[in-house]
């Protein structure tokens, strides 16, 4: 246990709880759009409209790869941006509105169009959605970087940002159920204009609460503007920061690849082909998953803050892996309802891989302030997102190729064969990527002196600059 990390956080270092609310709000949108378009894009587009599986995969792929390379120049011109308004407040408005309002529109597709209709219109509202929310994103994601210098109050804001994040996640698995009540006469393609519809927009308010109640510090208004080039080949250089985004990039290709068949397994496999029970065994997991982690991130963040944010991510990663290993044994049709639990213990290593995650990115910019003299928390979130939506979109791509290499022919039930080949790549896939990630977390130089020192350094260094 680092004894560094039992100072108390100074009464000026501490976010005002307005700012905590506001910021952390944005975490419904975060998780409520980037899950929601995954968790329905399938059931809906491939399952109950037809559109192949490869094709949508492309279309989920498509806008993430150019959405990864608009974030970088968003992050940049967001660090250099000197406004009334802030540096990172102004985007944030615009992203929210746009990004929510295109969501809403995915799932209303002009009735009779074809099957290539149907996707060209997913492709249009997924791109402008997943553009316009990196303009949201990106700024959301510098701000709370440096709402606060101290490391453990930061960490603890993270866990704000998770129980938000989580709320929108006790959505999301019910979306779908939602689609097939009898109010819609189990009518899944009209029930989803009205479900997704009021979900978007439900997301389109939370956005705009962390541009509305945060306020941004002025000091940083002053620093000199940073050329884009430069800033990224600094980013990329510093070496916490790539190991961490390593360990980053495997637990999101490993667990995102295969993240789509969970539905398939539980409807063709544990259900037996009864999509309402199956989409109500993935709503309770899901919903587990979420209220598990709403319950355990205030702990979690007060774990890595006396354990070492390091080991409770190694700690996390191991957990992880170990529930997709049980998934092998719990996901089965003699007793459907145990394939609730291994959702739950996946969500206590996600829990501690996402918010420990974020809370050392914030430390690895102060460790960047202290080399080079600037914050450019913009242009840190943004290679952070640029791994995210690249590993998601190659992923999301992927998937498709995956549910067809396992046979599975849409209008069809899949066979014994089938489901047997996507229940083992459901489980190698995240077991092995997520044993690499381990050895990249494990190996990572930021460990909580590190921290602590750079923070010294750095308060020394600013009062000298008071006293000049």
């Amino acid at each position: 246990m680092s004894k560094n990390l039992k100072n108390k956080t100074r009464s000026e270092d501490i976010i005002p709880s307005r700012q905590k609310f506001g910021w952390a709000a944005g975490g419904f949108m975060e998780n409520g759009l980037s899950f929601g378009i995954t968790a329905l894009a399938y059931p809906i587009y491939n399952i109950a409209l037809g559109v192949p599986a490869l094709w949508l995969g492309w279309a989920l792929a498509i806008p993430r790869f150019f959405d990864a390379i608009t974030d970088l120049l968003i992050g940049n011109l967001s660090d250099n941006t000197r406004s009334r308004w802030g540096r990172r407040r102004p985007y944030m408005f615009i992203g929210a509105i746009i990004s929510g309002l295109a969501f809403s529109l995915i799932w209303i597709p002009p009735i009779g169009f074809s099957d290539f209709g149907r996707f060209i219109w997913f492709l249009i509202f997924s791109s402008t959605m997943f553009l316009s929310f990196g303009l949201f994103l990106i700024p959301w994601y510098a701000l709370g970087y440096e709402l606060s210098p101290d490391s453990a109050e930061r960490t603890r804001m993270m866990s704000y940002k998770i129980i938000a994040a989580n709320l929108a996640g006790l959505a999301v698995p019910w979306l779908y159920w939602l689609t097939q009540r009898g109010i819609f006469n189990g009518d899944e393609i009209l029930g989803i204009r009205y479900i997704g519809v009021s979900f978007g927009s439900i997301a389109l308010v939370t956005g705009l609460l962390p541009a509305i109640l945060c306020r941004e510090k002025k000091s940083n208004y002053t620093q000199p503007k940073i050329q884009f080039i430069k800033a990224i080949k600094s980013t990329i250089s510093n070496k916490p920061f790539v190991f961490l985004t390593m360990t980053f990039i495997c637990c999101l290709i490993g667990t995102f690849i295969i993240s789509p068949l969970t539905l398939y397994i539980l409807i063709y496999h544990v259900a037996e082909g009864d999509k309402s029970f199956g989409a109500l065994l993935s709503g309770l997991g899901g919903w587990g998953f979420s209220i598990f982690q709403i319950i355990l991130s205030r702990p979690t963040a007060s774990l890595g803050n006396r354990w070492g944010k390091r080991n409770v991510l190694c700690l996390g990663i191991i957990i992880m892996a170990s529930g997709y290993l049980l998934s092998w044994f719990l996901y089965t049709p003699n007793y459907p309802w145990l394939s609730i639990i291994p959702l739950p213990i996946m969500c206590i290593g996600s829990l501690c891989i996402y918010l420990l995650h974020g809370a050392m990115v914030a430390d690895i910019c102060d460790i960047d302030e202290l080399d080079s003299g600037l914050r450019r928390e913009g242009i840190f979130a943004a290679v952070t997102q640029f791994v995210y939506k690249g590993s998601i979109a190659l992923s999301s791509a992927l998937t498709g190729y995956v549910v067809f290499f396992s046979g599975f022919n849409e209008g069809e039930i899949p066979s014994v064969d089938t489901i047997l080949t996507m229940r083992i790549l459901y489980l190698i896939f995240p077991t092995v990527l997520l044993f690499v990630a381990f050895i990249f977390a494990w190996f990572n130089p930021l460990t909580d002196d590190v921290i602590k020192q750079t923070s010294l350094q750095l308060e020394k260094r600013k009062k000298e600059e008071e006293n000049v």
